[in-house]
């Protein structure tokens, strides 16, 4: 049976790397590889206009079958009197897609006007050219929808269907709908784009960066190590390989009705929570000794789940293993740029506590947390920029495909800018967001801070034993008695 082309890729690699370490020495080894490496970007590049895909890139692109890694939102815009004064007799959608969408989703962003290809089991990025021609295909992405749609209902089940639209690697990653008439004074935009090219606070600072007046990138950009360190990852990569794959494969996963027994199914279900004021829900995690939001946050939904997995007969539940792709840490007010490694990603899975002790819940999801983040900012929160970026995609393959075995859950929270963001002359004056089901994870939950508000979505595998509202209903059971405790 002949080899996958990613594996025997990375096969080949291996063969390449073992030879040039045994024939110059490990350090010296380390180096020419790393040199060969660049040298292959730089070239490629140069003469190709192809990038090597590496880090998140890669690993968004490990898909299941039946399964998309695709990152979508809806954006409601306000239509206000200072928005229709630069109309110049055009709608509001032609305006905005005009003027604002169709230059800073082609020229000015090379992500947006790239496809993926693969090659001898490497995935690449090939950056289309800056051409009148490039700027009608990004244009085309950009639509106009007329669909029955006045109410949070209707946005909801359009956002559902719009998330699971095919997205063929071959094409641009990224789609954009307009809807103009949500309301009298408001319109909504639906957005999408695949994990490879964006995450949830990317998708933020992205946005807004769309008036030209923002000072945020449009695509958030780590703080750069020196080099010295990233030669140090080199020589230590294989120790803090092994003890993070020891902490990821020891994950525990309890019988629960959250697991993928067969699968994913093709199709998703979505709920999106009420929307609390951030000071409601401030009183509640301030009434807890020293205890944060995602404290709070990771506590109510462990506790949800487990009063809903007893009442489906899983009475021993406790523990969930759980991927944290985005962390669970608050932006600073004023987004630094670029921004610092506390703030940054870090991916790991843990044993998420399901408790029906909130304060328990708590107290086990804090230290959880705070272990993942502990083995170094160079492993934990730095390790798919700083190490895997550095490493031929086809060894990412094997390493995450190892890494993410156990998780069958992803918890994310985005704590967005206080200020509110405007796209072209438009406030943004909500938001609804949906984190994709990655790896081998049936269920999603989501927090967004926006505005002063919060609001949450679960998203998941419809064939789970779970269904969506259940569990969305059993979190906010455990919300509502805490918010009426401190009244």
């Amino acid at each position: 049976m002949a080899l996958p082309p990613n594996i025997l890729a990375g096969i080949i690699h291996i063969g390449i790397y073992l030879f040039i370490l045994c024939t110059c020495g490990i350090l010296p080894g380390i180096f020419v590889i790393f040199a060969l490496y660049k040298l292959a970007d730089i070239l490629l590049w140069k003469f190709f206009n192809v990038k090597i895909m590496r880090g998140t890139d890669v690993i968004m692109y490990l898909e299941e079958p039946k399964n998309t890694t695709i990152c979508t939102c809806a954006l409601i815009l306000d239509k206000n009197e200072k928005s229709k004064k630069d109309l110049d007799g055009q709608d509001h959608y032609t305006h905005l897609r005009e003027k604002y969408l169709i230059n800073h989703f082609g020229a000015h962003n090379e992500v947006f006007r790239s496809v993926m290809i693969e090659k001898f089991g490497m995935k690449f990025w090939k950056v289309l050219p800056d051409t009148p021609k490039t700027k009608k295909i990004t244009g085309n992405r950009i639509k106009k929808i007329d669909h029955d749609m006045k109410t949070e209902e209707d946005l909801v089940k359009y956002l559902l269907k719009f998330s699971e639209i095919p997205m063929p690697r071959g094409e641009l990653q990224w789609d954009l709908h307009v809807h103009e008439n949500y309301k009298d004074d408001k319109m909504v935009m639906f957005a999408r784009a695949h994990h490879g090219i964006l995450d949830g606070m990317g998708t933020m600072c992205f946005l807004s960066s769309i008036d030209g007046n923002s000072n945020m990138p449009a695509i958030p950009e780590m703080k750069d190590i020196s080099f010295s360190l990233k030669a140090l990852l080199f020589v230590i990569s294989p120790i803090l390989f092994v003890y993070s794959l020891f902490i990821d494969i020891s994950v525990k996963n309890d019988p629960s009705p959250y697991t993928l027994k067969s699968g994913y199914s093709g199709k998703k279900a979505l709920e999106i929570s009420k929307t609390y004021h951030f000071d409601q829900l401030r009183k509640c995690y301030k009434s807890y000794n020293n205890a944060k939001f995602n404290d709070f946050f990771v506590g109510c939904i462990g506790k949800g789940m487990k009063q809903y997995a007893k009442e489906l007969g899983y009475p021993d539940f406790q523990t969930i293993g759980v991927g944290v792709p985005v962390n669970l840490r608050p932006l600073p007010k004023d987004l630094e740029v670029p921004l610092p490694l506390q703030n940054c990603i870090g991916l790991g899975e843990c044993e998420f506590p399901c408790s029906d002790d909130l304060q328990d819940g708590m107290k086990r999801g804090r230290k959880v947390l705070q272990d993942r983040f502990k083995v170094s900012l160079m492993w934990s929160s730095q390790n798919i920029q700083a190490l895997l970026k550095f490493m031929p995609n086809a060894l990412n393959d094997m390493l995450i495909k190892i890494l993410s075995k156990s998780g069958q859950m992803v918890v994310s929270n985005i704590s967005g800018l206080k200020q509110q963001i405007t796209i072209g002359k438009y406030l943004m004056s909500d938001s609804y967001f949906i984190t994709p089901n990655v790896f081998k994870a049936g269920i999603s939950i989501l927090g967004v801070t926006y505005n002063s508000k919060f609001r949450y979505c679960v998203y998941q595998d419809a064939g789970l034993e779970a269904k969506a509202s259940k569990t969305m209903e059993n979190i906010e059971k455990v919300i509502e008695q805490e918010i009426e405790k401190v009244k």
